[in-house]
């Protein structure tokens, strides 16, 4: 591997948790939804969210807040080999499953979220909201946001307002 694609891979690292990070997910998403259009197949896209994320950092610490994103990573990198996982933000991940139909995109996300809830992370308050959409058509922006609004009124159900 020469150094500038030793260089090109590590930009798109993200360092503490290992995965893809948010500029290797803007690259990925619109190559997937190509690919996905050409099959005629959807493609899903969870958005998650860890739920009593900034509780973890200030009762505990940031060393047991970047312990608790590696443990996420790991079980997220384990979930279904055919997906993707990204760390997209600070407490913020996406998952693209090509040829996964919402539904089954659902029952998986619902079972990430559930054992990320069962390792009992952190100090055992930890959660995760997700949102998901699935789509064939090319547009980014727009599967992005139906993602993103379904999460959002899924942390608006949990908090009663947008919250961490």
């Amino acid at each position: 591997m020469s150094n500038y694609e030793a260089e090109a891979r590590h930009n798109r690292r993200d360092a503490l948790t290992g995965l893809p990070n948010r500029r290797a997910f803007e690259e990925r998403l619109p190559i997937e939804l190509a690919r996905a259009a050409r099959s005629e197949r959807p493609l899903a896209l969870v958005l998650l969210d860890l739920d009593g994320f900034k509780g973890v950092n200030d009762r505990l610490g940031h060393p047991a807040g970047d312990g608790v994103l590696r443990e996420v990573a790991r079980i997220l990198d384990e979930s279904r080999s055919a997906d993707d996982c990204f760390r997209i933000g600070g407490d913020e991940f996406a998952i693209l499953m090509p040829e996964t139909e919402a539904i089954h995109a659902r029952t998986a996300a619902e079972r990430i979220a559930n054992q990320i809830r069962s390792a009992h992370l952190g100090d055992g308050q930890l959660g995760a909201s997700y949102g998901l959409a699935a789509s064939t058509n090319r547009d980014t922006d727009v599967l992005f946001a139906a993602a993103d609004r379904v999460l959002l009124a899924a942390k608006d159900r949990l908090y009663g307002r947008r919250g961490n």
